[in-house]
């Protein structure tokens, strides 16, 4: 980085030369970096490796992470449940789970409006025994 002094006659500041500003960020008219330049080179690698993956040889791979899991092999029963199970979900919180319940109740509920526009196509006796039930 290159920084030049300018001598003013309120005092001296630093100045960088590099296409930042003042605050370190980049500058009005700085066009960036030139980006990842081994993009192209891993992008052709990549394609490479999906071109020699066939279905049958992954298949031959899931055999032999599962055989590995099956004989202890942690680090294989690790990825192997990431990847099938995914992973496992927190267990809830004892203290909140009747807040939760509710919560999960009133957002799953319909408003009073559009309970009662339903409720008024019924017939009479449908209506009383939907109301007596609930």
């Amino acid at each position: 980085m290159t920084t030049t002094t300018v001598h003013e006659d309120a005092g001296t500041t630093q100045q960088t030369t590099n296409g930042r500003a003042a605050n370190g960020r980049f500058g009005t008219g700085n066009k960036g970096g030139p980006g990842n330049p081994f993009a192209r080179q891993v992008a052709a690698l990549r394609q490479e490796l999906l071109n020699c993956v066939t279905l049958e040889r992954i298949k031959k791979v899931a055999c032999v992470l599962l055989e590995k899991a099956e004989s202890g092999d942690v680090a294989a029963i690790k990825l192997l449940l990431q990847y099938t199970l995914g992973k496992p979900a927190p267990s809830p919180d004892p203290d909140q789970m009747d807040m939760d319940e509710w919560r999960n109740l009133r957002q799953s509920s319909c408003p009073p409006a559009q309970f009662n526009a339903v409720v008024d196509g019924f017939p009479a006796d449908v209506a009383c025994k939907l109301t007596k039930a609930t």
